[in-house]
């Protein structure tokens, strides 16, 4: 009876195994992700609907996002007037990022866009998201695109939608480097609404960077000049105006001798540590003889000890790494006296600035005194010197990286102790200084 009673659990047990086994096998499939998403679109809260969005607009799976139609959802809820503007542009921004991985679907998708950006009565969210997409779909080559390329252009050539909009525009032809737009562009730089300026001088930045900058004339540079030294504008905006000048300089449409008096003006009325720092990252792009006097300059002025809430180590600091940007470019251009003071100058910050993070920027910019053409006698000698003196720990590491690349040696590599890696240093230098003399 025993044995009866266990067979037939036995028997039982392996029936529920059987069972539970036939019922995962027969259990359906998880739902994809994307069809979750798309779901939550349709019927979730407004916080939701944006976060599923950009959750699509993420997914790369050319194949999935083809098979559960994505790029058909995203152009419907663009469409559609039932979404809420803010979803409505998140719709936008998820379409531009799976066109990535669907590009069939381009044609389709940008007619719905321009027929939206063309339409006044949009709603101005909606707009603006297209026209930022426009920024990263248009290909200014394109025929296919011209069309909305004319969209955009009225909008900027008109201005009489809100600024959003038409800023949004000016970023697009940056962005695509649309040069039948730039003398629009360049017409936006003297809006008398801030953003719209501001939106066009980074849109000629963006064009000026392209590897087809348009034609320019000295009347718009000497409006960015005007920018860049208006004191009374933001200074991100300045900033923008300097960077934009550099960047027709680079491009061929202003010669260094045009931007570079123009920063360096700039650069002795800076009264304020944030603008001269500004002013230096800038003019570290422009490797001239004025822009090493200016740096030496600006030097001086800011070791003065610093007003209330200001950092003036920074600036120094910052002058110390655009020396260092200028060695190489000026021994190149044949204008080694100048790239020898840039040197001096930063022989000068390493044995005489009080700030350990200064003088580390200037052991490093020296770094870049590698050029045959140079005399990098004083350079190795001062390096050795900080060596055998400083006691900070960053500056130390750093002059022994660079006095290899100053010198062309590796000295006392396994030396731990500074004092005794600068006396193996010295040893080494008063025997080879020679060797680092100038050469033509």
């Amino acid at each position: 009876m025993r044995l009866l009673s266990t067979a037939l659990v036995a028997t039982l047990l392996l029936g529920c195994w059987a069972a539970a086994g036939a019922g995962e096998k027969d259990k359906p499939a998880a739902r994809d992700r994307i069809l979750e998403l798309m779901d939550t679109v349709r019927n979730g809260l407004t916080e939701e609907k944006v976060t599923a969005l950009d959750e699509l607009g993420s997914i790369t799976d050319e194949g999935r996002l083809d098979k559960f139609g994505v790029p058909p959802f995203l152009v419907g809820v663009i469409k559609s007037g039932d979404y809420v503007p803010r979803v409505r542009a998140a719709a936008v921004k998820a379409l531009t990022g799976v066109m990535k991985f669907v590009p069939n679907s381009k044609d389709t998708a940008l007619q719905v866009l321009t027929f939206a950006l063309a339409d006044a009565k949009e709603q101005t969210a909606v707009r603006q998201a297209i026209a930022e997409a426009m920024g990263g779909m248009l290909n200014a080559e394109a025929a296919g695109d011209r069309t909305s390329f004319n969209v955009l252009v009225a909008i900027v050539r008109e201005r009489k939608d809100d600024a959003a909009v038409v800023c949004a525009a000016l970023v697009a032809f940056g962005r695509t480097g649309y040069r039948e737009a730039i003398n629009l562009v360049v017409a936006a730089v003297s809006d008398p609404n801030p953003e719209i300026r501001e939106a066009a001088i980074k849109a000629l930045e963006a064009m000026f960077n392209s590897s087809r900058p348009g034609a320019v004339n000295m009347d718009t540079i000497n409006i960015l000049v005007r920018m860049a030294s208006d004191d009374k504008l933001p200074l991100e905006v300045r900033e923008s105006a300097m960077r934009t000048l550099v960047a027709a300089m680079k491009a061929g449409v202003a010669r260094p001798t045009e931007v570079a008096p123009a920063l360096v003006s700039i650069l002795e009325k800076a009264g304020d540590a944030r603008l001269a720092e500004a002013v230096v990252k800038v003019l570290t792009l422009v490797p001239e003889d004025i822009s090493v006097e200016a740096l030496r300059k600006a030097y001086e002025t800011f070791q003065k000890p610093p007003a209330a809430g200001q950092d003036y180590a920074d600036v120094r600091a910052a002058i110390a790494r655009a020396l260092g940007e200028y060695l190489h470019p000026l021994a190149r251009k044949g204008q080694v006296p100048s790239g020898q003071s840039a040197a001096a100058l930063l022989i000068r910050i390493c044995s005489k600035d009080p700030n350990p993070k200064v003088v580390t920027a200037a052991a490093y910019s020296l770094s870049n005194l590698c050029d045959a053409r140079y005399d990098r006698r004083e350079a190795a000698r001062e390096l050795i010197e900080t060596l055998a003196s400083d006691s900070d720990r960053t500056v130390v590491q750093t002059v022994r990286e660079t006095l290899k690349w100053v010198t062309g040696r590796e000295i006392a590599r396994g030396e731990k102790d500074p004092k005794e890696a600068a006396r193996e240093w010295k040893k080494w230098y008063e025997a080879n200084k020679d060797s680092l003399a100038p050469r033509n």
